[in-house]
């Protein structure tokens, strides 16, 4: 192992740093890119030489030496950063084979680092990034809890609580019980979860919950976990709450849920799916919640439990709402290139042979052009040194189209592409090579090329859907859900109503 990497090991043993205090310890004062893309090398090379056992330090018998990559929220509340740390670990069984590929509990800190192939088979094959790319890039999840930092997004955070106590107290009959199971799909943060495990132990005493936090980013299935833990610390302490975390894709329950815990008798079950993950997805609304719901009741058969219906469950959904002018990325510059730094950095990433070779130039409001009902709104040109105007390479576009789909349900799509203003070629392997993967991950997928034409080819970065509310609601009942107007939580931010929060369950006599 290089000499970098052995002193980078001795600093991280049993101890927190960032990548910055690395780069200073490892290479001195003043830190600039060159250092910080050095000590991130030093960091992959430590993460290979623990793959394959190549660690020059004795390890007691019996452990393993582990790499913990954490997020940890910035002491001002905007966004947050990573620390690393090397510890010791009671050596476990491996897993056994033919098993479920979502791993519960932890995972290997390098779990996330693959998609950078499928990213790049994506953009080769359809021209568009998955909105899974978004939050697992390696600066996806960072760029997301900076754009939920907002104010829409406390604000979803508390109505998530406020419609938990609401559906606990304001129900005809009582269906809450002592035992509960909470899973919450697509959990971000988990701090809105956090809101609605609150209201659940508090409401009652002597409640115990099981917390199934399900996410398919394991660096925000992470932050989780830590948030759950640093703010209902007491109670899992005292045993009335456990924590049980599985890493999936919430459009894929029949894996997951073969891994949700034994269920006692007479639970209770409350699903909770806040921010606005339901207008991600890329499965119709109504049929993902038809399909969680047939394995969630799957699942309490295995364990002799009935069906998960408005006498024993409740699930939690927010919505994105329909609103003039209601964009993501917002208004100003600032609110732009945090929104652009989470849709766009996973196509930049791909694009780039080196790091750093492009950046993202936000357009204000006065310059912004229309073409075709699109509105430019950024550029992205490639960095030069020696100042100049540098080069153009495309474009990112907005545009506002309606959704309409065959269930009933209408809104908008928030729609956001790249479209190329130069011819670019890109060769897989030198995209592989660019961020140090091993070969054995691409080596047949080394021929992979990606040509775009300037005026013609586009890339789809990512769509997202606001509801209009009047014809969601509708929609829920078709479904088979008990649904009433009471059961709506709408969130107030300065004049706007930007989301809501609905409560829901199965109708009791559904076969």
């Amino acid at each position: 192992m290089a000499g970098r990497t052995q002193t980078l090991a001795q600093l991280l043993l049993n101890q927190w740093r960032t990548s910055q205090d690395l780069a200073r310890e490892l290479y001195g004062e003043p830190i600039d890119d060159k250092k910080l893309r050095a000590a991130r090398q030093a960091l992959s090379r430590l993460r290979e030489a623990l793959e394959s056992s190549e660690w020059p330090l004795e390890v007691p018998a019996g452990r393993t030496l582990v790499l913990d990559e954490r997020w940890q929220r910035k002491s001002d509340g905007r966004g947050s950063e990573k620390y690393f740390r090397l510890r010791y670990q009671e050596a476990r069984p491996e897993p056994s084979a033919g098993g479920a590929s979502y791993l519960q509990l932890w995972f290997p800190p390098s779990s996330w680092s693959g998609w950078i192939v499928p990213g790049f088979q994506t953009l080769e094959r359809d021209r568009s990034i998955s909105h899974k790319h978004l939050y697992t890039g390696s600066r996806g999840p960072d760029n997301w809890l900076t754009v939920a930092s907002s104010p829409i997004y406390r604000e979803a955070e508390r109505k998530a609580g406020e419609a938990m106590y609401e559906e606990m107290n304001a129900a005809e009959e009582p269906w809450l019980t002592s035992s509960v199971v909470y899973v919450g799909l697509g959990t971000g943060s988990g701090l809105a979860d956090v809101q609605v495990l609150r209201e659940l132990l508090e409401g009652d005493r002597g409640r115990a919950v099981q917390a199934v936090p399900l996410d398919f980013s394991p660096v925000l299935l992470s932050e989780t976990v830590a948030n759950i833990y640093q703010e209902l610390g007491p109670e899992i302490e005292a045993g009335r709450l456990g924590v049980l975390p599985i890493l999936g894709d919430l459009e894929q329950p029949e894996d997951w849920a073969r891994l949700l815990p034994p269920i006692q008798t007479g639970a209770s079950l409350v699903v909770g799916m806040f921010g606005n993950t339901i207008g991600h997805l890329q499965n119709r609304e109504r049929s993902t919640i038809q399909r969680i719901f047939t394995e969630l009741d799957r699942w309490a058969r295995r364990h002799g439990a009935p069906r998960w219906t408005v006498a024993n469950s409740r699930m939690l959904l927010g919505v994105s709402l329909q609103r003039k002018d209601g964009w993501p990325h917002g208004r100003t510059v600032e609110s732009c290139r945090r929104w652009l730094n989470l849709v766009g950095d996973p196509l930049r990433t791909l694009l780039e042979t080196v790091e750093g070779e492009y950046q993202t130039v936000c357009l204000p409001p006065e310059e912004q052009q229309r073409v075709e009902g699109a509105v430019a709104i950024a550029e992205l040109r490639r960095r030069r040194a020696g100042g100049g105007n540098p080069p153009l390479l495309g474009r990112f576009y907005h545009e506002e189209l309606p959704y309409r789909p065959s269930d009933g349900i209408t809104g908008v799509v928030q729609r956001y592409s790249f479209a190329f203003e130069r011819d670019l070629d890109l060769e897989g392997e030198k995209v592989f090579h660019r961020h140090h993967l091993p070969e054995s991950r691409w080596r047949t997928l080394g021929e992979l090329r990606a040509s775009f034409t300037a005026g013609e080819d586009q890339v789809v970065l990512c769509e997202v859907t606001q509801f209009n509310l009047k014809t969601f609601r509708p929609a829920l009942r078709r479904l088979g859900m008990v649904h009433s107007d009471r059961q709506v939580y709408v969130a107030k931010v300065a004049n706007m109503k930007p989301y809501a929060v609905l409560g829901f369950a199965p109708v009791a006599d559904r076969r």
